[in-house]
């Protein structure tokens, strides 16, 4: 190999070390407020464990709002923390907010037609009326 290309991977490695360090603890786009994340665990490392959680679910919420992003490994997670905030994306905004996550092995096992893991839609509806008229009072 040349000290060209081995200066070159050095280079890269140098540039990705550095993208993943200035990402801590810096918040996605379109996410609510949140305490500062750490690459790869996010907020994993900040839970408490045993009992405290809650305690700790009540400070972030003074500090950062009703509404708080945490993010677990890769996953976000929004924390509402008041009851008029949980019924308002409960009952007013369920059209939004009342859906699976997307599970991309499941669909390619199962050709998308998984009721039990499916997203709300067109198929889910039509497998969800055949099982109902198949399970109903008067079919038993």
């Amino acid at each position: 190999m040349s000290v060209m290309m081995i200066g070159a991977a050095g280079i890269v490695v140098l540039v990705t070390i550095l993208f993943y360090l200035l990402k801590i603890g810096s918040r996605e786009v379109g996410l609510p407020p949140g305490p500062p994340t750490f690459p790869f665990v996010g907020n994993l490392h900040q839970l408490p464990k045993g009992g405290a959680w809650l305690r700790q679910f009540i400070e972030w919420s003074r500090e950062y709002g009703g509404i708080i992003s945490l993010k677990i490994t890769s996953k976000p997670i929004v924390v509402l923390s008041s009851p008029r905030l949980v019924r308002d994306f409960l009952d007013r905004r369920s059209a939004s907010t009342s859906d699976r996550p997307v599970m991309k092995l499941a669909d390619m096992i199962t050709g998308g037609m998984n009721l039990t893991l499916a997203r709300n839609g067109p198929i889910w509806r039509s497998q969800r009326r055949a099982l109902h008229s198949l399970l109903n009072r008067q079919s038993l």
